[in-house]
């Protein structure tokens, strides 16, 4: 399952490219209810002020992970991605869980 959340679009975007490249669903961080405890997770979101957006920062606090989860990170930004991978791996640790990868992702401006 993909999680995102996107202000723009932009995180809408890569979250639907990835979901259909990995053949798997997604899901707006906003709409989600029950957060399915997945193999693999994977969370989608801009960069604001260097850092997670608010909502997601509760998402990941809310979010429920077995020891055969997978979780990864995928940020959109339009300056720098700022501290946003160290940021969640804090909130995961609190779970004693490390993020199993990031990546980030600069959209091209015309």
């Amino acid at each position: 399952m993909i999680y995102y959340f996107s202000g723009t679009g932009n995180s809408h975007y890569v979250a639907e490219v990835l979901s259909k490249s990995l053949q798997d669903t997604m899901q707006s961080i906003e709409s989600a209810q029950g957060i399915k405890q997945d193999e693999m997770i994977g969370i989608v979101t801009p960069v604001y002020f260097f850092g997670l957006p608010d909502i997601v920062k509760d998402f990941l606090e809310r979010l429920s992970v077995s020891s055969k989860s997978y979780l990864y990170l995928v940020v959109t930004y339009g300056g720098k991605p700022g501290n946003i991978g160290k940021e969640a791996n804090k909130i995961m640790q609190k779970k004693s869980y490390d993020l199993g990868n990031l990546a980030t992702v600069k959209p091209e401006t015309a």
